[in-house]
């Protein structure tokens, strides 16, 4: 019987998986332990700051094991300095994180026959040269991000969200190095359904009709994802009974005013019952807007790295209308939502959102094709992409 691969993750820095205080990265650890209790895939031990919560949690894992390192006075003062430096060019791939240099010493001296190691850093953090002198082709970057990489790789593989993301390391990298891994989330959250009756009466709190068009859109209020030119495509459409449903708020729970909401909010009040706002709604709650709108809009004027808000929407049954934004599009196929252009976005969208409206067949076909759709981005099926990564990264 061929052994287990040895599979160390190195956690982002004071990110605590299990995901007590939430974080999309945190999650996708978290259900790579859940599903390695399932399947027995893989050796696993996963390397984080000390939680205590975190580490009493965990003691239910006996196919994981969690490593838990503490800060010492001089480590979190020399965070605090450098933490923000950490991709200048003086630093050249040596070490200078305390957290990183135990990370490092806890597997070599414990590990020193793993197979990958994984950093799971927020950003293209130094210290690698260390690792690939002890661990010769075995260390991998997965990168989360939409990024444009730095001259000095001291990696050996990168791991990419999306196509479109893996695309800018190929010219530092060849194609066998640079690796897709594409995100999934807990499905059954977002298979939850309302009555019509649950429906009606949310509705009605909102103060929204049955006869109401519901154009959903859920994020975070900030210019790049393009809420303001979603609210003008709205408040452009004659069609009264045509409204906008802005779930999310500035930043995540406890998101302020800024200047940009201030925009959209004056722009609500020029056009009277268009635009409704819900502010922060936590992520087990959404489901219930997903339920009470026809279709749902993600405006991305940015390139986004993937495309998590298009998996909830699909599996929650709404028709998509998406922006032609990076890693977005792979996250969705032409059969459950409409394509548009970021050029002309306005006026783009007020014809996507007035074709959704008048095809009622359309919307009835795309909800039960995303459904279907989204299985493929289930956490199951992420724990299986991640276990024949691995494979491609250590095959012997």
């Amino acid at each position: 019987m061929q052994s287990r691969k040895k599979v160390v993750i190195i956690a982002q820095r004071y990110g605590i998986t299990p995901a007590i205080f939430g974080g999309a990265v945190e999650s996708l650890i978290g259900s790579l332990a859940e599903n390695n209790e399932i399947h027995h895939a893989i050796d696993l031990t996963i390397i984080q700051s000390y939680n205590a919560k975190a580490r009493e949690l965990t003691k239910k894992f006996k196919d994981t094991k969690f490593v838990f390192l503490r800060d010492s006075i001089l480590g979190k003062l020399d965070f605090r300095i450098f933490g923000q430096r950490k991709n200048e060019e003086f630093m050249k791939g040596h070490i200078f994180s305390e957290y990183i240099y135990k990370s490092y010493r806890y597997i070599k001296k414990n590990i020193p026959d793993v197979d990958v190691i994984i950093f799971e850093e927020d950003s293209q953090i130094i210290g690698y040269k260390k690792f690939q002198r002890q661990f010769p082709g075995k260390v991998a970057y997965h990168s989360h991000l939409h990024e444009k990489p730095q001259k000095n790789i001291y990696y050996d593989y990168v791991i990419s969200v999306s196509e479109f993301c893996r695309r800018e390391w190929l010219d530092l990298l060849p194609e066998s190095k640079v690796l897709v891994l594409r995100n999934g989330i807990n499905l059954s959250r977002f298979k939850k359904r309302l009555s019509q009756d649950e429906k009606t009466q949310l509705r009605a709190s909102l103060g929204i009709t049955t006869d109401d068009f519901i154009v959903l859109y859920c994020g975070r209020l900030i210019p790049i994802k393009g809420v303001l030119e979603l609210a003008m495509a709205i408040t452009e459409i004659p069609d009264k009974q045509v409204r906008l449903l802005c779930v999310g708020s500035s930043a995540f729970s406890g998101g302020k005013e800024t200047s940009y909401t201030e925009r959209i909010k004056a722009l609500a009040l020029e056009h009277p019952n268009r635009i409704i706002f819900t502010g922060y709604v936590n992520n087990e709650e959404l489901y219930k807007y997903h339920q009470i709108s026809d279709v749902q809009v993600i405006p991305s004027m940015c390139e986004e790295a993937a495309g998590l808000v298009a998996i909830e929407g699909l599996c929650s049954g709404v028709p998509l209308i998406v922006t032609d934004s990076g890693g977005l599009v792979e996250y969705i196929n032409d059969k459950c939502g409409i394509v548009v252009s970021r050029a002309d976005i306005v006026r783009n969208l007020m014809k996507a959102v007035i074709q959704a409206k008048t095809n009622e067949e359309w919307r009835t076909e795309a909800a039960l094709e995303g459904s279907l759709h989204a299985e493929k981005f289930s956490e199951e099926a992420f724990y299986k992409n991640f276990v024949s990564l691995i494979s491609k990264i250590s095959p012997n």
